[in-house]
């Protein structure tokens, strides 16, 4: 709430509180929504030491990974963040959030291959995955696979329509 209302001070405080009274197992969410404040505030330097902090307090958390990596990415540290990317992956084999990404810095990159290939990773962890197919489409698109494409947008389409019937059932 302190964030959302531009207490970004009163959210650092709370942060702090927070920290000393949160059993140290379960401090990783803390560190790493911190570590998210401080990536927005432009402080690269203090974000990473909370990203760290929160994969060292839980080695599974995925997200915390997926935030170190797109802000290396931000700073224009691509093999930085692949290591990151691949880290969080091999703690969170399942984390369809961290492959996204994963996938999409990769089609940023123009490394087609490799974006293609962790967009079926992320797709057999979560079928539907409408950015992922939103990815994957842009990315056929890009290099010219109309056909391709065409048939993937038609894939999320449906995955939407599931979505959204679900949703309102």
């Amino acid at each position: 709430l302190e964030i959302a209302d531009g207490n970004v001070d009163a959210a650092e405080l709370i942060f702090k509180e927070a920290l000393g009274v949160v059993p140290r197992k379960d401090q990783s969410r803390i560190l790493h929504a911190w570590g998210e404040l401080e990536a927005e505030r432009d402080n690269v330097e203090r974000a990473r030491v909370l990203f760290l902090k929160s994969v060292q307090a839980d080695v599974l958390q995925g997200h915390a990974y997926c935030s170190w990596a797109q802000l290396e990415e931000g700073q224009g540290n691509i093999d930085k963040a692949r290591e990151l990317f691949l880290r969080g992956v091999r703690a969170a084999p399942q984390s369809a959030h961290l492959l996204h990404a994963w996938a999409h810095m990769e089609a940023v990159q123009g490394e087609a291959e490799s974006s293609r290939a962790l967009l079926k990773e992320c797709l057999k962890v979560s079928p539907g995955n409408v950015k992922a197919l939103d990815v994957w489409g842009k990315l056929e698109k890009a290099e010219g696979n109309a056909e391709e494409s065409d048939k993937i947008f038609k894939r999320m389409e449906k995955a939407k329509a599931r979505r959204n019937s679900a949703a309102t059932a």
